[in-house]
Protein backbone atom coordinates (compact mmCIF):
# COMPACT_ATOMS: atom_id res chain seq x y z
CA UNK A 1 0.00 0.00 0.00
CA UNK A 2 2.75 2.61 0.76
CA UNK A 3 4.18 1.80 -2.68
CA UNK A 4 1.15 2.36 -4.61
CA UNK A 5 0.29 5.99 -3.09
CA UNK A 6 2.61 8.02 -4.83
CA UNK A 7 1.41 6.63 -8.27
CA UNK A 8 -2.35 7.48 -7.62
CA UNK A 9 -0.93 11.19 -6.49
CA UNK A 10 0.85 11.70 -9.58
CA UNK A 11 -1.86 10.40 -12.00
CA UNK A 12 -4.35 12.81 -9.94
CA UNK A 13 -1.57 15.49 -11.00
CA UNK A 14 -1.70 14.57 -14.38
CA UNK A 15 -5.01 14.21 -15.00
CA UNK A 16 -5.32 17.99 -13.55
CA UNK A 17 -2.98 19.19 -16.05
CA UNK A 18 -4.56 17.57 -18.43
CA UNK A 19 -8.24 18.91 -18.01
CA UNK A 20 -8.86 22.32 -19.87
CA UNK A 21 -11.08 23.75 -17.30
CA UNK A 22 -8.39 24.28 -15.20
CA UNK A 23 -7.16 26.68 -17.56
CA UNK A 24 -7.51 30.88 -16.69
CA UNK A 25 -9.57 32.59 -18.84
CA UNK A 26 -7.34 36.01 -19.44
CA UNK A 27 -8.05 38.52 -21.63
CA UNK A 28 -4.89 37.55 -23.99
CA UNK A 29 -6.94 34.19 -24.47
CA UNK A 30 -9.69 36.11 -25.29
CA UNK A 31 -7.96 38.05 -27.77
CA UNK A 32 -6.57 34.98 -28.99
CA UNK A 33 -9.78 33.05 -29.49
CA UNK A 34 -11.71 35.97 -31.32
CA UNK A 35 -9.26 35.43 -33.52
CA UNK A 36 -8.58 32.17 -34.21
CA UNK A 37 -11.35 31.90 -36.58
CA UNK A 38 -12.18 33.52 -39.89
CA UNK A 39 -15.05 35.25 -39.34
CA UNK A 40 -14.28 36.27 -35.74
CA UNK A 41 -10.47 38.17 -37.34
CA UNK A 42 -12.75 39.49 -40.38
CA UNK A 43 -15.15 41.06 -37.85
CA UNK A 44 -12.38 42.68 -35.40
CA UNK A 45 -11.01 44.06 -38.58
CA UNK A 46 -13.70 45.98 -39.40
CA UNK A 47 -14.56 46.95 -36.10
CA UNK A 48 -10.88 48.82 -36.00
CA UNK A 49 -11.20 49.88 -39.39
CA UNK A 50 -14.54 51.49 -38.71
CA UNK A 51 -13.33 53.26 -35.33
CA UNK A 52 -10.07 54.36 -37.14
CA UNK A 53 -12.06 55.67 -40.24
CA UNK A 54 -14.53 57.83 -37.81
CA UNK A 55 -11.65 59.43 -35.57
CA UNK A 56 -10.52 60.22 -38.92
CA UNK A 57 -13.93 62.14 -40.23
CA UNK A 58 -13.99 63.80 -36.58
CA UNK A 59 -10.65 65.36 -36.93
CA UNK A 60 -11.58 66.59 -40.69
CA UNK A 61 -14.59 68.03 -39.68
CA UNK A 62 -13.19 69.88 -36.23
CA UNK A 63 -12.53 73.81 -36.01
CA UNK A 64 -9.75 75.03 -33.53
CA UNK A 65 -10.53 78.27 -32.27
CA UNK A 66 -8.87 80.39 -29.90
CA UNK A 67 -7.50 77.46 -28.97
CA UNK A 68 -4.08 77.12 -26.62
CA UNK A 69 -0.62 76.04 -28.30
CA UNK A 70 2.26 74.77 -27.29
CA UNK A 71 5.11 76.35 -29.59
CA UNK A 72 6.99 73.47 -31.08
CA UNK A 73 9.47 74.89 -33.86
CA UNK A 74 10.10 78.73 -34.29
CA UNK A 75 11.42 79.50 -37.91
CA UNK A 76 13.03 83.02 -38.71
CA UNK A 77 12.37 83.33 -42.96
CA UNK A 78 12.57 86.11 -44.62
CA UNK A 79 8.81 86.41 -45.33
CA UNK A 80 8.09 86.62 -41.89
CA UNK A 81 8.61 84.16 -38.72
CA UNK A 82 6.85 80.28 -38.88
CA UNK A 83 5.70 78.62 -35.94
CA UNK A 84 4.68 75.01 -35.50
CA UNK A 85 2.07 74.51 -32.88
CA UNK A 86 0.92 71.71 -30.66
CA UNK A 87 -2.54 71.62 -29.59
CA UNK A 88 -2.31 72.45 -25.60
CA UNK A 89 -6.14 71.64 -24.98
CA UNK A 90 -6.50 68.05 -26.52
CA UNK A 91 -2.99 65.56 -26.00
CA UNK A 92 -5.31 63.60 -28.79
CA UNK A 93 -4.94 65.60 -31.20
CA UNK A 94 -1.74 64.55 -33.68
CA UNK A 95 -2.48 67.41 -36.12
CA UNK A 96 0.47 70.33 -36.80
CA UNK A 97 -0.48 74.23 -36.89
CA UNK A 98 1.05 76.37 -38.58
CA UNK A 99 0.82 80.23 -38.50
CA UNK A 100 2.84 82.83 -40.15
CA UNK A 101 4.09 85.82 -38.17
CA UNK A 102 4.10 88.94 -40.65
CA UNK A 103 4.32 92.84 -39.69
CA UNK A 104 4.26 94.24 -36.30
CA UNK A 105 4.02 90.43 -35.03
CA UNK A 106 7.37 89.50 -36.28
CA UNK A 107 8.74 91.54 -33.13
CA UNK A 108 7.05 89.06 -30.46
CA UNK A 109 9.77 87.26 -28.36
CA UNK A 110 8.29 84.26 -29.44
CA UNK A 111 10.51 80.50 -28.32
CA UNK A 112 10.34 77.11 -28.44
CA UNK A 113 8.14 76.18 -25.20
CA UNK A 114 6.37 79.19 -25.25
CA UNK A 115 2.40 79.05 -24.84
CA UNK A 116 0.35 81.03 -26.97
CA UNK A 117 -3.42 81.37 -27.58
CA UNK A 118 -4.13 82.10 -31.25
CA UNK A 119 -7.29 83.92 -31.93
CA UNK A 120 -8.42 82.50 -35.37
CA UNK A 121 -9.35 78.99 -36.94
CA UNK A 122 -7.44 76.17 -38.11
CA UNK A 123 -9.75 73.84 -39.45
CA UNK A 124 -8.82 71.32 -42.71
CA UNK A 125 -9.77 73.76 -45.59
CA UNK A 126 -7.06 76.04 -44.90
CA UNK A 127 -4.52 72.88 -44.24
CA UNK A 128 -4.39 74.04 -40.47
CA UNK A 129 -2.35 77.21 -42.00
CA UNK A 130 -3.14 80.62 -40.70
CA UNK A 131 -1.26 83.78 -41.45
CA UNK A 132 -1.21 86.72 -38.78
CA UNK A 133 -0.47 90.17 -40.37
CA UNK A 134 -1.04 93.81 -40.28
CA UNK A 135 -3.50 94.11 -42.76
CA UNK A 136 -7.04 93.19 -43.12
CA UNK A 137 -6.83 89.32 -42.36
CA UNK A 138 -8.35 87.42 -44.82
CA UNK A 139 -11.50 85.53 -43.33
CA UNK A 140 -9.99 82.20 -44.33
CA UNK A 141 -6.45 81.71 -43.31
CA UNK A 142 -5.96 84.49 -41.07
CA UNK A 143 -5.99 84.90 -37.64
CA UNK A 144 -6.67 88.05 -35.72
CA UNK A 145 -4.30 88.33 -32.30
CA UNK A 146 -1.24 86.25 -30.70
CA UNK A 147 -1.93 86.18 -27.10
CA UNK A 148 1.91 84.92 -25.77
CA UNK A 149 1.46 83.60 -22.16
CA UNK A 150 -2.36 84.09 -21.57
CA UNK A 151 -2.01 83.30 -18.42
CA UNK A 152 -0.45 86.56 -17.53
CA UNK A 153 -2.53 89.41 -18.42
CA UNK A 154 -2.45 92.97 -17.94
CA UNK A 155 -5.35 95.65 -17.61
CA UNK A 156 -5.53 97.85 -21.18
CA UNK A 157 -6.15 100.89 -18.43
CA UNK A 158 -2.39 100.16 -16.88
CA UNK A 159 -0.64 99.74 -20.34
CA UNK A 160 -2.09 103.40 -21.54
CA UNK A 161 -0.55 105.15 -18.07
CA UNK A 162 3.12 103.95 -18.78
CA UNK A 163 3.04 105.98 -22.49
CA UNK A 164 4.02 110.32 -21.16
CA UNK A 165 0.99 112.72 -21.79
CA UNK A 166 1.59 116.32 -21.07
CA UNK A 167 -2.26 116.95 -20.38
CA UNK A 168 -2.88 114.16 -18.26
CA UNK A 169 -2.74 116.45 -14.65
CA UNK A 170 -5.42 118.54 -16.59
CA UNK A 171 -7.43 115.26 -17.67
CA UNK A 172 -7.17 113.90 -14.23
CA UNK A 173 -8.58 117.36 -12.65
CA UNK A 174 -11.16 117.41 -14.96
CA UNK A 175 -12.60 114.13 -14.85
CA UNK A 176 -12.63 113.51 -11.49
CA UNK A 177 -15.02 109.73 -10.26
CA UNK A 178 -13.38 109.20 -6.56
CA UNK A 179 -16.10 111.91 -5.18
CA UNK A 180 -14.64 110.70 -1.29
CA UNK A 181 -12.06 113.05 -1.44
CA UNK A 182 -14.04 116.16 -1.83
CA UNK A 183 -15.14 117.78 1.55
CA UNK A 184 -17.33 121.04 1.65
CA UNK A 185 -14.50 123.68 1.91
CA UNK A 186 -12.79 122.08 -1.07
CA UNK A 187 -16.26 122.21 -2.72
CA UNK A 188 -17.12 125.78 -1.68
CA UNK A 189 -13.59 126.67 -2.68
CA UNK A 190 -13.20 125.91 -6.11
CA UNK A 191 -16.91 127.45 -6.57
CA UNK A 192 -15.41 130.31 -5.61
CA UNK A 193 -12.39 130.20 -7.82
CA UNK A 194 -14.45 129.76 -11.00
CA UNK A 195 -16.87 132.97 -10.14
CA UNK A 196 -13.69 134.99 -9.35
CA UNK A 197 -12.66 134.10 -12.46
CA UNK A 198 -15.76 134.90 -14.50
CA UNK A 199 -16.00 138.39 -12.81
CA UNK A 200 -12.33 139.52 -13.59
CA UNK A 201 -13.03 138.36 -17.29
CA UNK A 202 -16.22 140.19 -17.22
CA UNK A 203 -15.39 143.79 -15.17
CA UNK A 204 -17.79 143.34 -13.39
CA UNK A 205 -18.35 142.86 -9.92
CA UNK A 206 -22.11 143.94 -8.94
CA UNK A 207 -23.93 141.78 -6.49
CA UNK A 208 -26.30 140.66 -8.85
CA UNK A 209 -24.03 139.90 -11.84
CA UNK A 210 -22.10 137.74 -8.85
CA UNK A 211 -25.05 135.81 -7.58
CA UNK A 212 -25.82 134.90 -11.22
CA UNK A 213 -22.21 133.73 -11.45
CA UNK A 214 -22.11 131.93 -8.07
CA UNK A 215 -25.66 129.78 -9.52
CA UNK A 216 -24.24 128.84 -12.45
CA UNK A 217 -21.22 127.85 -10.89
CA UNK A 218 -23.32 125.72 -8.50
CA UNK A 219 -24.38 123.75 -11.24
CA UNK A 220 -21.19 122.52 -12.02
CA UNK A 221 -20.23 120.88 -8.75
CA UNK A 222 -23.93 119.56 -8.20
CA UNK A 223 -22.85 116.00 -7.77
CA UNK A 224 -20.82 116.96 -5.11
CA UNK A 225 -22.75 119.45 -3.21
CA UNK A 226 -25.70 116.47 -3.47
CA UNK A 227 -23.32 113.76 -1.81
CA UNK A 228 -22.11 116.21 0.82
CA UNK A 229 -25.74 116.74 1.79
CA UNK A 230 -25.60 120.41 1.91
CA UNK A 231 -28.85 122.23 1.50
CA UNK A 232 -28.70 125.03 -1.71
CA UNK A 233 -29.59 127.93 0.88
CA UNK A 234 -26.74 127.00 2.84
CA UNK A 235 -24.46 126.78 0.68
CA UNK A 236 -25.40 130.46 -1.51
CA UNK A 237 -25.41 132.32 2.20
CA UNK A 238 -21.72 131.06 2.38
CA UNK A 239 -20.94 132.81 -1.02
CA UNK A 240 -22.56 135.28 -0.23
CA UNK A 241 -19.97 136.07 1.77
CA UNK A 242 -17.36 135.47 -0.15
CA UNK A 243 -18.31 137.97 -2.75
CA UNK A 244 -18.10 140.88 0.04
CA UNK A 245 -14.41 139.32 0.11
CA UNK A 246 -14.19 139.38 -3.65
CA UNK A 247 -15.74 143.16 -3.40
CA UNK A 248 -13.30 144.16 -0.74
CA UNK A 249 -10.49 142.87 -2.92
CA UNK A 250 -11.47 144.68 -6.10
CA UNK A 251 -11.72 147.63 -4.02
CA UNK A 252 -8.29 147.72 -2.23
CA UNK A 253 -6.17 146.36 -5.11
CA UNK A 254 -8.02 147.37 -8.61
CA UNK A 255 -8.49 151.26 -9.96
CA UNK A 256 -11.99 151.59 -9.54
CA UNK A 257 -12.61 153.76 -12.65
CA UNK A 258 -12.09 151.33 -14.67
CA UNK A 259 -14.74 149.18 -13.56
CA UNK A 260 -18.32 150.91 -14.04
CA UNK A 261 -20.19 148.06 -12.82
CA UNK A 262 -18.50 148.36 -9.59
CA UNK A 263 -20.79 149.52 -6.55
CA UNK A 264 -19.21 149.41 -3.36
Amino acid sequence: MQIQEPIIEERKIEKNEDDPSDFEITPESQIFDAFSSDNNSQEALQTSFKAKQRRQEDGDSKVFENCLFVVFDVSREPLGTVLILKSQDDDNVTVNFRITLRGHWIRTPIDHGDIVRIIGQFKKSNQYTLTLDDDEPDPETGALYLILEPYILIPSTTIVSSFPCVRRSIFADQFRTNLGDFEYPLVIGNIIHEAFERVILKQRFDDEYLEQVYKESMKNHICHLYKLAEPDVKVFNDLKLAAKNIQNWVSNMLDRKSFLYYQP
